[in-house]
């Protein structure tokens, strides 16, 4: 049976220390589950601190000109 996926999509403007508040506060909810699969997508520029938790973190698109 796949696992069901709980995704987010990052659309905060915090600076860093604020972010790495968010993640050790989001963590310690122990979400996490064998049926459960958590997707966080943050600004690319945070992916990084997302590299030493469980969580899977995907980057958002972009694009150059005005809508």
């Amino acid at each position: 049976m796949r696992k069901k996926i709980l995704a987010a999509n990052w659309k905060m403007n915090l600076l860093q220390p604020e972010v790495d508040a968010w993640i050790q506060t989001f963590s310690a909810f122990k979400c996490l589950s064998d049926t459960v699969e958590t997707r966080v997508y943050p600004g690319a520029i945070y992916l990084k601190d997302f590299q030493a938790t469980a969580l899977h973190a995907g980057a958002q698109n972009v694009y150059f000109e005005k809508q």
